[in-house]
């Protein structure tokens, strides 16, 4: 009698248990879209809490001229981390500190004073406030505004070895949208 009790458990436990496993919600992961340019991941760890980890690059030439060819290269990444405040039915809210590191490279040359190499680097502090509207479960669109902190060295290879460092504050806004798997 034990033994088909046991049975019996063992069997309902085997369909309960992934019915009420998947309707635990795992962490959301999806693909962002952003202006100003730049792709990234954005992943939920919970209700509260989500990172969002973004890239972007860029490739200029200003094509052979008689006088001068100016070619560049620029890499950015960022993280942020985003902190839910409030839901309002579709709409969440949330506060957003960053970081943000970029290198831009260029390469100009010249009839005039021949080759001349510049490489910037940039460290990007900031804190936003933004809104998430989920148009449906798979798909939000995202925007946010708040204040940075820039910190940029540069030097650049000539005659004379130039470097320079310059920092500021200024505003930081930007708006996208997530493609969730």
């Amino acid at each position: 009698m034990l033994r088909y009790l046991f049975t019996l458990v063992l069997a309902v436990m085997s369909i309960a248990l992934p019915s009420i496993s998947a309707a635990q919600e795992p962490g959301k992961v999806g693909v962002t879209m952003g202006f100003p340019e730049s792709v990234g991941l954005i992943w939920h760890a919970s209700e509260k809490l989500a990172v969002r980890p973004e890239f972007s690059f860029q490739t200029t030439s200003s094509g052979d001229t008689d006088t001068v060819e100016v070619n560049g290269h620029s890499f950015a990444t960022g993280i942020g981390v985003l902190y839910y405040l409030r839901k309002y039915d579709r709409l969440s809210t949330y506060v957003s500190p960053r970081y943000s590191f970029g290198r831009t490279s260029t390469t100009i040359d010249s009839v005039f004073s021949g080759e001349r190499d510049s490489v910037s680097h940039t460290h990007l502090f900031s804190g936003s406030f933004g809104a998430q509207f989920w148009m449906s479960d798979r798909f939000s669109a995202f925007g946010e505004a708040g204040l940075d902190y820039r910190h940029s060295s540069a030097q650049s290879g000539d005659i004379f070895d130039n470097e320079s460092t310059s920092e500021g504050f200024g505003t930081r806004s930007a708006v996208g949208i997530a493609f969730y798997f």
